[in-house]
């Protein structure tokens, strides 16, 4: 049966359950004690658990349970799925020089379904001179004029994902220039 860990909320999963000796009877997949983790569904026909994770980090026991038609009685698993947190965290040139061209980006969910994303700043005015931030990628971009250590600020991430807002922050955002 299909398990295993999901590397952070917004991530596509599959996981596809073998059945084998069935001799061509009909499988059927139930859960009989626990839940997926939001955003996942069983496919009582094939087994399968599959979706777009939406559940907050943590584990999650699951008991499926398995009959075929044509024969009495069940087998019980239990399945743990792990969900990994998602962060949002800034990469890119954080150390920077005066008159280099530089973009902060932010981390972003895998996933093939849409999602709308925005984001505000706590303290654009802790940006380099020369620096802005753009509230629909949540990028920060530009070339320093100044010399100095700026920061740190705090970015916030809105993920609207099948119209539930969910909320990141990233309370480090700064930005080193040299000479």
């Amino acid at each position: 049966m299909p398990g295993g860990t999901i590397p952070m909320t917004f991530t596509d999963y599959s996981a596809k359950a073998t059945v084998q000796g069935l001799n061509g009877n009909a499988p059927h997949f139930s859960i009989v004690s626990g839940q997926l983790p939001a955003g996942l569904t069983l496919n009582g026909d094939t087994g399968d658990i599959s979706g777009t994770v939406t559940a907050s980090a943590g584990m999650y026991n699951v008991t499926i349970r398995l009959t075929v038609s044509g024969y009495s009685g069940s087998l019980d698993t239990t399945c743990p799925i792990q969900v990994a947190n998602y962060t949002l965290r800034y990469f890119g040139d954080n150390y920077t020089s005066v008159g280099k061209s530089s973009t902060l980006a932010p981390s972003r969910p895998s996933t093939s379904k849409p999602f709308g994303e925005a984001y505000t700043i706590s303290n654009a005015a802790a940006l380099p001179p020369g620096m802005s931030f753009d509230s629909a990628t949540g990028r920060i971009t530009g070339t320093p004029t100044t010399a100095g250590n700026y920061g740190y600020t705090t970015v916030t991430q809105y993920i609207t994902f099948q119209g539930v807002v969910y909320t990141f922050s990233d309370p480090y955002v700064g930005v080193n220039v040299s000479m």
